[in-house]
């Protein structure tokens, strides 16, 4: 499967299994029996990046986070494209 599908529920950061933002794919990314039960749309997304990427610029922000929202950031971009 090369992009989500409606009603699955994907991993996008994690810190243990696979998930887009360490580059696995949507089917790897995908938990098994899960469905969604509300849409996300396109506005949520822009304001979930808006809001992580205020987090980013915090001070005193401790750098392993730092880099987790930056992943983070980066597959909300990625999951965006697809809205």
């Amino acid at each position: 499967m090369s992009k989500p599908e409606q009603g699955k529920v994907y991993a996008l950061t994690s810190a243990d299994g696979p998930c887009i933002a360490k580059g696995n794919s949507w089917e790897e990314s995908c938990f098994p029996g899960t469905t969604q039960s509300t849409t996300t749309t396109y506005l949520d997304i822009c304001n979930a990046i808006k809001s992580l990427e205020k987090d980013v610029k915090a001070p005193n922000l401790d750098r392993k986070f730092e880099m987790d929202l930056v992943e983070a950031i980066a597959a909300l971009r990625k999951v965006k494209q697809y809205c």
